[in-house]
This record gives C-alpha cells, sequence and structure tokens, in this order.
C-alpha cells in the first residue's frame, strides 16, 4: 500500500507541476512519472509490461534533476545511447544495469551539492536541494539495495521518504528563475535595496565592470565575496536583486559575454582568433565559451562576427575589404 501511495503521489505532483508549466517541465515530470512507474511495480508486481519504462527511469531521473537546477542537459545522441544501454542491460544484465542506474542516481546529489553555492537565490536553492536532492539520495540508496540484494525493506523506506517529499512540495509553486542561466545582465528595475546596499552594489559594479574582475578565470562566489570584504549571503543579495539574475554563473557569463562581443565588433580585433578572446575573458575552454555564447545570443561567435563585420562593410562600401574571419 505504502508503494502504491508513493506512486500516486508522484503521479498527482506531475500533474501539478505540469500545470505550473515551469522552465524544462517535460524532463521534471518524466522523472517524476519514472519514479511513479517504480513504486507502481512495486505495488503490483505482475505489471511486468512497464518494466522497459523503469529501465529508463535512472536516466528519466538524472535529466530531471539537470533540468531542475538549470544545467545544460547532454547531447541527444548521448541520452540516446545511454537509453539503449539501459534497455539493453535491463533486459539481458541485470547486474550491469544496476551498476549504470548507480553511476545515473550517484550523479545527481553530486550536482545538487556542486551547483547548490551558484544559486542566488535561497528558497529555491532549499527546495531544490531537499527535493530534488532527497529524491535523488533516495533513488541511490534503494538501487544500492537492491545490486545487493536487500533492497524489499529499503523499497519501502524510499516510498515513505518519497511520500514525505511530495507532501512538502504540495501546494507550493515551482521556483523560477529570472533569467535563463546565460542570459546577459540587462538594465535591473530600481532594487529593494538598502542604502548601505546599494553602496556595496556600486562597489561590485566598479570590481566587475571597471576593474573587470570577471575575467579572472577562477572566479567563484567565495573569491568575490573575499574581494568585497563581505559575507557570501550579502554578495548573493547584491547580484540578485541589484543585478537581477537568480544564478552567480548567469552573472559572469553576462558580464564575458557583453566584453567579447565589443571585441568581436572591433576591426582592430578582426584576426584575433576567438580562443584568446574566450581566455581573455575568463573561460577556460572554447568548447564551453562557445556553448554559452550561442545560448546568450542564438548565434555562433563566429557568425556573430561576420554579421558585425558585414554591417560595417556595409555603412562603409568604398572601403577596402581588409578583415577576415578567424
Amino acid at each position: 500500500m505504502l508503494a502504491l501511495a508513493a506512486a500516486t503521489a508522484l503521479g498527482l505532483t506531475a500533474a501539478a507541476l505540469w500545470q505550473q508549466r515551469p522552465a524544462q517541465a517535460g524532463a521534471l515530470c518524466t522523472g517524476l512519472l519514472a519514479g511513479a512507474v517504480f513504486f507502481l511495480l512495486m505495488a503490483v508486481p505482475a505489471w511486468a509490461a512497464l518494466l522497459p519504462l523503469a529501465w529508463l527511469g535512472p536516466l528519466a531521473v538524472n535529466r530531471a534533476v539537470r533540468a531542475g537546477f538549470d544545467a545544460a542537459q547532454r547531447p541527444l545522441w548521448q541520452d540516446l545511447a545511454l537509453a539503449t544501454l539501459s534497455l539493453g542491460l535491463g533486459a539481458a544484465w541485470p547486474p550491469g544495469f544496476d551498476a549504470l542506474a548507480l553511476l545515473l542516481f550517484a550523479e545527481a546529489p553530486a550536482r545538487v551539492a556542486w551547483q547548490a553555492r551558484d544559486d542566488l537565490i535561497a528558497r529555491r536553492r532549499l527546495a531544490r536541494a531537499w527535493f530534488l536532492g532527497g529524491g535523488s539520495a533516495l533513488a541511490l540508496g534503494v538501487t544500492q539495495a537492491a545490486a545487493l540484494g536487500g533492497g524489499a525493506w529499503r523499497n519501502q523506506i524510499a516510498a515513505g521518504g518519497t511520500l514525505l517529499l511530495c507532501f512538502a512540495l504540495a501546494g507550493r509553486r515551482w521556483p523560477e528563475p529570472l533569467h535563463e542561466p546565460s542570459a546577459p545582465i540587462a538594465s535591473p528595475s530600481p532594487a529593494p535595496l538598502d542604502a548601505q546596499e546599494q553602496q556595496q552594489l556600486q562597489r561590485l559594479r566598479q570590481l566587475m565592470q571597471d576593474e573587470a574582475a570577471f575575467r579572472d578565470p577562477q572566479l567563484t562566489l567565495s573569491r568575490l565575496a573575499q574581494r568585497l570584504a563581505l559575507p557570501e549571503h550579502r554578495v548573493r543579495r547584491l547580484i540578485h536583486l541589484g543585478e537581477g539574475h537568480g544564478h552567480f554563473s548567469s552573472y559572469l557569463n553576462g558580464l564575458r559575454i557583453e566584453a567579447i562581443k565589443l571585441a568581436l565588433a572591433d576591426p582592430a580585433q578582426a584576426d584575433t582568433p576567438l580562443l584568446q578572446l574566450a581566455m581573455d575573458a575568463g573561460y577556460n575552454a572554447l568548447s564551453v565559451f562557445n556553448r554559452a555564447f550561442k545560448a546568450c545570443e542564438g548565434c555562433t561567435p563566429s557568425a556573430f562576427r561576420a554579421a558585425c563585420q558585414a554591417a560595417m562593410q556595409a555603412q562603409s562600401p568604398n572601403a577596402p575589404d581588409t578583415l577576415s574571419d578567424t
């Protein structure tokens, strides 16, 4: 009965979440429904026809956690390969499936811990850590128990824990970010900061924009707080309320990409390699920069540079064509 109640609770939670239509609602609801299928099979073993859906459950939960923390999903071909591998191992070699499930579930709570500090909204950070982190930790425990042959009693504990998580989430709206994770900084509305915080905000802007602290590839929220001689929670508040960002990575990407856009539009830097521009702005890898730029601008850096060059040539049709794309 406990397993059936957990399956029902997860299904109702997915339906309530779908009505809110948060960002990446599909991945979030699919992860919830995957858990519902697992508990449904636990309650009604005769429904073995649902086993293929259960074998896809660890991947669905993994994708849900990524979506819930606004993390980039894997390329589609990788997810398709993992789905095929999950189905194959589930049907032909259960121990191999258990090992794959452990890896997929283990990544989820690790991501909770890794990305929690980047989230600037305390309510959302707490909600996601409890629900996504707690849920994935429960799934990890169940998978470990199944692999060791002692999953029966732990399944009941997981069902009870799942019910508690669903009850805690009931009636609450899913916390949404103000911007997409890689969105550039826009002019914020007047922020509800007191006079002292307004001064601290000006110091933050001077450090990040005038002194270009964002170009430090090792810059983290903790290091920024140290440079400002402020506690981390105060810096979170300044960036969230003063600059209009829900994630530190969003704030940092916005500054870096705006600086690179100026360089890409500068005729004097027309021959500067993209890798050098990315490194100068604080990125550690060209691939990371390319993904962030495309997510922000909707085009590749090379295409953006080409468009800028074309616009300049259109304004000066008689000027010699000395520009070249990298």
